[in-house]
C-alpha cells in the first residue's frame, strides 16, 4: 500500500493513532506527537479481529469503552485508536477506497483452561465437528468402551454409551479422578448404531439453554448459555471472540462486528466475573 494514500483518511483530534497490518507485521502509520499510544492495544485488537474475521462477511469491528474507541477494518487492514467521540462512519467511508486485507482465522482455537474435563471435551467435540468423511472414534474412557460414528455433522453412538448424555457423563467422571481417556480413529463402522445426533446435542450437556437466543461465555471462552440447536462450530468461533474480548477490555466495554452492509453480525458486552454475552450472531 502506498503510504501517501493513508493521509487521505480523516484526521482529527479524535484519531489518536492509525495502524495497519499485513501478513507479516503491524505498523503505526499515523499518530499525534503529543499523545503516546501503547502499541499493545493495537496488537490486542488485531488478535481479536483475527477471531472476528472467522464470521462470514465481517468487515468492521468496533470496541467501545469509557476510555475511547478502537476499530479494526477489513478495508486497508487498518486498526484505529481514538477518543469516545471518534466518527466511525466517516472513517469507514474513507477506508472503502482501500483494498481488503484479511488476517486469516485460527481454525485451531481451543479453550485455555486447566480444567481437564473442559480440555478433553473441547478437543474431542472439535474433532467430531470437523470430520467430513465417515470416521469412527473408538473411545476408552477409564475402561468404558464405546464408539462414535461421525460424518459431516451427524453422530451415532455404539457400545457402552449410546446417547450424548451418557458419553459426556463418562467424560466428566473420568476427568474428576484423572483416569485415562483415549481414542483412535478407524474407517470401520460398528454394526449397531444409535439414532442420529449432532454436536449441538453434546453442547447442550455443558451449556444452559438461553432464554433470549444469546450466547454467554466465561473469561476463558467456555460456553455458559447457548440457544437451542447452536452448532458447535459456530459456538467455537464465538468462543474465540469472547475470550479475546474478555482479555483486552474492562467491564464497561462493548463490541460490535458489522458486515459491509452495516448489519450487526455480533454485539457483545462484559458482565460479572468477566463473562461475555453475545447477541445477534447469525446462527448457521
Amino acid at each position: 500500500m502506498d503510504d501517501a494514500r493513508v493521509w487521505s483518511l480523516p484526521r482529527s483530534k479524535d484519531v489518536t493513532a492509525i495502524f495497519r497490518h499485513d501478513a507479516l507485521q503491524l505498523t503505526q502509520v499515523l499518530g499525534q506527537d503529543d499523545v503516546p499510544v501503547d502499541p499493545t492495544i493495537a496488537q490486542k485488537m488485531l488478535s481479536l479481529w483475527k477471531a472476528g474475521q472467522a464470521l462470514q462477511d465481517a468487515a468492521l469491528m468496533a470496541v467501545r469503552s469509557a476510555d475511547g474507541v478502537a476499530l479494526a477494518m477489513r478495508n486497508g487492514g487498518f486498526i484505529v485508536i481514538g477518543t469516545p467521540s471518534l466518527n466511525i462512519g466517516l472513517l469507514r467511508a474513507a477506508a472503502k477506497k482501500f483494498p481488503t486485507v484479511t488476517t486469516g482465522s485460527d481454525p485451531a482455537w481451543t479453550i485455555d483452561t486447566s480444567d481437564r474435563f473442559r480440555k478433553v471435551f473441547w478437543e474431542i467435540v472439535t474433532r467430531l465437528d470437523t470430520t467430513v468423511l465417515p470416521r469412527c472414534f473408538d473411545l476408552d474412557i477409564a475402561g468404558v468402551r464405546g464408539q462414535i460414528a461421525a460424518e459431516n455433522g451427524t453422530l451415532r453412538f455404539a457400545g457402552d454409551f449410546t446417547t450424548p448424555e451418557a458419553f459426556v457423563a463418562e467424560l466428566r467422571a473420568a476427568s474428576k479422578i484423572d483416569d485415562d481417556i483415549r481414542y483412535t480413529l478407524t474407517a470401520k463402522q460398528p454394526k449397531s448404531l444409535s439414532d442420529p445426533y449432532s454436536t449441538a446435542d453434546l453442547l447442550a450437556q455443558v451449556a444452559t439453554l438461553s432464554s433470549d437466543d444469546s450466547f454467554t461465555f466465561d473469561a476463558d471462552g467456555w460456553p455458559l448459555t447457548c440457544p437451542a440447536g447452536a452448532a458447535f462450530g459456530f459456538v467455537r468461533t464465538l468462543s474465540a471472540i469472547a475470550a479475546g474480548f474478555a482479555a483486552c477490555e474492562g467491564p464497561d466495554a462493548t463490541l460490535s462486528i458489522l458486515s459491509d452492509a452495516n448489519l450487526p453480525l455480533v454485539t457483545a458486552r462484559r458482565g460479572e466475573n468477566g463473562a461475555v454475552t453475545l447477541k445477534n450472531g447469525r446462527m448457521p
